[in-house]
This record gives structure tokens, sequence and C-alpha cells, in this order.
């Protein structure tokens, strides 16, 4: 018993570390793939493609105050908030390079409905940055 929750502790501070990578990037570097457009030019209606560079996952959550409460307990790097919303459903990991529909969107979030993978027919609220149109 005891070795399996150390093995559950790294897990956690693995995944922990991860999405705060995940975060550092999505903040501070800009999506660059030749012939795509960053999020000012996202149109509702349109499909896009999740996308963090150098990460091979990109996080969504079920409401704006999820994706809020998710990326404080990330910079608070508060573990117990960031898995309860992961364990209550109220947020999702899908692989980068994911297809969604644009379904509202604004200078810093989008809603997002997810058209390949696990979570087909998902929708969920990312950070705009995240998304790459054509």
């Amino acid at each position: 018993m005891e070795l399996t929750i150390k093995k559950s502790h790294i897990r956690l501070v693995g995944a922990l570390t991860l999405f705060i990578l995940i975060l550092g990037v999505a903040f501070f570097v800009k999506p660059n793939m030749t012939g795509k457009v960053i999020s000012e030019d996202i149109v509702v209606g349109e499909t896009g493609i999740l996308y963090i560079e150098g990460s091979d996952v990109v996080l969504l959550a079920a409401s704006l105050e999820d994706l809020v409460e998710l990326m404080k307990a990330a910079s608070e790097i508060n573990q117990e908030k960031y898995y309860a919303v992961f364990q209550d459903g109220r947020a999702f990991i899908v692989s980068g390079g994911t297809q969604a529909g644009i379904v509202e969107n604004n200078s810093e979030v989008s809603v997002v409905q997810i058209l390949e993978g696990d979570f087909e027919g998902a929708y969920g609220w990312v950070l705009s940055e995240w998304i790459i149109t054509d």
C-alpha cells in the first residue's frame, strides 16, 4: 500500500509539472506553423486545430469558471484544486492537433466543440491562443 501511495504521488507531481510547463508555453510562446494564423483571426463557425508548441496535449474546461479555477490552481501550484477540476469532470485533455469547431470566441478564451478523438462532440473552454486556424 505504501508503494502505491508513493507511485501516485510521483504521478501527481509529474502531471502537475507537465501542466505548469504547458501553461508557461501557452503564455510565452505563440505557435509558429507555416501557413497558420494564431488566435487573432479566429472566426465562429470555422474549424481550428488545438495546439500548444512543445506540448502533446491541450487542456479544456467545461465552463469559463472551471478554466479560471484550473489556471489559478496551476499558478498557485495547488495540486488538490488542480486535480479536483479533472476528477469532477470539469476539465479534460485532448491531444495536440485535435480539430475543433469554434463556437464562441473573444480575444482571450474560446468555446470549442471537439471534432475527433475520445472527446468527440464535447464542448470545452480553452485559451484562444491555443487555437490555430488556416
